[in-house]
C-alpha cells in the first residue's frame, strides 16, 4: 500500500445505500492503471444498507488506502466536504457510487490538472441503460455525460466524475450546503454548478477530458427520477440568487399549465422519436416522460420560491 506522503490524488465518493454499486464501483477503482500513487476515501451518508460492513471487508485486501467515514445523514455536499477534509491528494477526484471507471479513468482526468491555469476538470460518464424504461429514456438523453459548454467553454462540471486541484478548491471554498435534498438519498442539484462558479470566479478554467471515462449506470425508478427533477427545482431557485438572477413566480406559474396543455402535441412528439428508431413503447412513453419531468422540475422550483426564506438566508 502507498504511504500517505506518497499519494497524489484521492477520490471521493459519497454514498447513501447503494452497497452493490458502491462494491463495482470500488472494484474498479482497485485496478486504475494510474502513474502515481492514490487512496480511496469512501464518505458514508448515513446508510443502513450494510455499507459499513462490506467495505471494511474490503479494507485488509485492498491495493491502495481505502479511508472510510460515516456521519449522519446530511446530504451530498456535507459528505464531499467531509471528503475533502479527510483526503490527502494535491488532485481531489470526485465519482458518484453509481459509475464504473475505465481502468484509464483517473490517469486521464488527472492529467488535464497538468495545466495550472485548469482548476477542475469533468469525464465522460457514458450513460448505461438498464431493463427499466426509464433507465433507457435516461440512457437516451445521456443524462449527466458530459458538463454544461457554451462557445468552447465549460461553464459548469458534473460533479459524479471530475477532478479539482486542492489549492483551487482552498481558494474558491467548499461546496454549499445549504444545497440540500427534499428527498432523503436523492441528488438534490446546484451544488456542483455553484461551485464552477466559484472556481471560474477565483480565476481557473474548467475542463472536459471525454476520454475519462466511467461508466454511469442510470436509475430505475421513475419516482427516484421524478424526486430528483423536484430537487434541482427546488434548489434552482437558490442557485438563481446565489447567480443574481431572479425568477419570476408568474412565468413558472405558466410554464408548468403550458407543459400540461401541450401534452396534446403527445401524437406529434410520438413521431419523432419513433422517427430516431425507438420502439413504439418508448416512443409513446418517452414524450410523456418529458412533460413529467418538466412539471416536476418547474412544481420544485415554485414550492422553493413559496419557501425562499427555507433555501436562503
Amino acid at each position: 500500500m502507498s504511504a500517505p506522503d506518497s499519494i497524489c490524488a484521492s477520490v471521493v465518493i459519497a454514498t447513501y445505500n447503494r452497497r452493490d454499486m458502491l462494491a463495482q464501483c470500488l472494484g474498479a477503482l482497485s485496478e486504475q492503471a494510474f502513474d502515481g500513487g492514490y487512496e480511496v476515501v469512501v464518505v458514508d451518508d448515513g446508510s443502513s444498507d450494510g455499507t459499513e460492513a462490506m467495505v471494511a471487508g474490503l479494507v485488509p485486501g485492498y491495493p491502495v488506502p481505502l479511508v472510510y467515514f460515516r456521519q449522519q445523514n446530511r446530504g451530498v455536499a456535507v459528505a464531499r466536504n467531509a471528503g475533502l477534509a479527510g483526503a490527502c491528494g494535491a488532485v481531489i477526484a470526485f465519482l458518484d457510487d453509481d459509475h464504473v471507471a475505465t481502468k484509464t479513468w483517473l490517469q486521464d482526468i488527472c492529467r488535464a490538472l497538468e495545466d495550472p491555469g485548469v482548476g477542475g476538470v469533468s469525464g465522460r460518464g457514458r450513460a448505461v441503460a438498464g431493463p427499466a424504461l426509464i433507465s433507457r429514456y435516461l440512457c437516451f438523453h445521456r443524462a449527466h455525460e458530459a458538463p454544461k459548454i457554451e462557445g468552447g467553454e465549460v461553464l459548469y462540471l458534473v460533479t459524479g466524475n471530475s477532478a479539482f486541484r486542492r489549492e483551487a478548491v482552498e481558494r474558491a471554498g467548499p461546496f454549499d450546503e445549504r444545497f440540500a435534498s427534499f428527498f432523503k438519498g436523492v441528488a438534490p442539484g446546484g451544488e456542483d454548478t455553484e461551485f464552477s462558479m466559484r472556481l471560474r470566479q477565483a480565476g481557473y478554467r474548467l475542463a472536459y477530458v471525454p476520454s475519462a471515462i466511467t461508466d454511469h449506470h442510470q436509475k430505475t425508478s421513475f419516482r427516484t427520477v421524478m424526486k430528483e427533477r423536484f430537487n434541482f427545482g427546488v434548489n434552482r431557485v437558490l442557485w438563481y440568487r446565489v447567480e443574481g438572477r431572479r425568477l419570476s413566480l408568474s412565468a413558472v406559474t405558466g410554464h408548468i399549465l403550458w407543459m400540461a396543455i401541450s401534452l396534446v402535441k403527445w401524437p406529434i412528439h410520438a413521431w419523432r422519436y419513433r422517427r430516431k428508431g425507438l420502439s413504439l413503447v418508448e416512443s409513446a412513453a418517452f414524450p410523456a416522460i418529458d412533460k413529467a419531468s418538466e412539471i416536476v422540475y418547474h412544481a420544485g422550483s415554485l414550492y422553493g420560491m413559496l419557501r425562499i426564506k427555507t433555501f436562503v438566508p
